[in-house]
C-alpha cells in the first residue's frame, strides 16, 4: 500500500513538471521571437510595438517563478500563502 502511494505521488509529481514546463514555454517563445524580430528591425519601430507584449510576458512568466517558489515552501512545510498569480496549492 506504502509502494502505491510513493508510485501515485512520484506520476503526481512528473505531471506537475510537465504541466510547468508547459506553461513555462509560451512566454519564453514568445520573449525569445520577440526580442529577435525587434533586434532585426534597426528603426526601432518593431521595438516600440512589441514592448508591451514582452513586458507582459516578462510578468507572466515572473509570476510562474513566484508560485512555483510559493509551492516549493509550501511542500518543505513553511507556511502556506496564496500563490499571488494564480496556482493552486498542491497537498
Amino acid at each position: 500500500m506504502m509502494l502505491g502511494r510513493s508510485q501515485a505521488s512520484d506520476l503526481e509529481q512528473r505531471r506537475f513538471v510537465s504541466d510547468v514546463g508547459h506553461e513555462l514555454r509560451s512566454p519564453l517563445a514568445t520573449l525569445s521571437a520577440g526580442v529577435e524580430i525587434a533586434a532585426a528591425d534597426s528603426s526601432g519601430v518593431t521595438w516600440q510595438e512589441m514592448k508591451a507584449i514582452l513586458a507582459g510576458e516578462t510578468a507572466r512568466m515572473r509570476c510562474l517563478v513566484e508560485d512555483l517558489l510559493t509551492l516549493a515552501k509550501t511542500n518543505e512545510g513553511g507556511p502556506a500563502p496564496f500563490p499571488r498569480c494564480g496556482a493552486a496549492v498542491v497537498e
